[in-house]
Parts: C-alpha cells; structure tokens; sequence
C-alpha cells in the first residue's frame, strides 16, 4: 500500500484549514473550465495531460519500505483586470500560502515523513476577461 492517497487527503486539509488560504478555494484534482473564483489550488492537477502523481526510483533494497513520490498541483490568480502584476504577485502568496502551511504540518497529517514545495513553472495570461498567473508546483514527500 503506498502512502499518496493519504498524502492528497491530509494536504487537501492542511491546505483548507491554514489561515494564509481563507477565501482560496482548495480543489481535489483537475477540472473542466476554470472556476470563477480569482484564486485558485488545484491538487493533482498538471496543466497538459500526465501523470499527477509521480514515484522516485529508489536502488533495489529488498529491506527498503521508504517511499518518494511527487504531487503535481497548481495555484491560479485571476482577475477581470489588465494589471499582470496584480495577479502574479497574488499567485506568488498563494505559494507562500502553501509553503506556511506545510511548515506547520510538513507530514500532512501523518501520512508522511516529510513534504516540501517544489515550484515548478509559471504561465501568465491576458485575456478578454482579464489577467491570470498560473504556478504548476509539486510536493515532493518521503515516508522512510
């Protein structure tokens, strides 16, 4: 049995209950169209098709129970506005949003050992309805 879905669900509440995300809806997984709330997470989520969990080769150890596994997530800024800079400096605190979090829980729950952000790429946007700034990020987490 590995340790990830665990893992999702005690980010899922670390993220949902954590002060510096009041307001952010917290998503499950992907979804079809952008929701209408300016700031957005998404856990499990990649921005093309792909794998959204993703385990680390470990050397063969026949006595080697540690798991490494990475979590794809994004944290979306959006607004009707034309100020790029408004959205990509709210994209950045919602990382800093998630990166507080996991610094007060870094085993989401006890479901790991240790997890950590990992930033990973960045889009910006300007579109009819407005500005957005898109940040893929992962949880890289260890159970040893």
């Amino acid at each position: 049995m590995t340790a990830f879905p665990a893992a999702v669900d005690g980010l899922l509440a670390l993220l949902r209950s954590s002060a510096d995300l009041t307001g952010v809806r917290i998503d499950d997984g992907p979804w079809l169209a952008r929701p209408a709330e300016p700031d957005v997470i998404a856990i499990g989520w990649l921005p093309t098709e792909g794998p959204t969990v993703s385990w680390v080769a470990e050397p063969a150890d026949f006595n080697n129970d540690r798991q490494v596994f990475e979590v794809e997530g994004l944290a979306s800024a959006w607004d009707g506005g034309t100020v790029m800079k408004t959205v990509r400096d709210r994209a950045d605190a919602l990382l800093e949003g998630i990166r507080n979090a996991l610094r007060t829980d870094p085993t989401l729950g006890g479901a790991v050992s240790r997890a950590r952000l990992n930033t990973v790429s960045a889009a910006q946007y300007q579109t009819e309805d407005g500005c957005e700034c898109a940040v893929n990020f992962t949880i890289n987490a260890i159970v040893f």
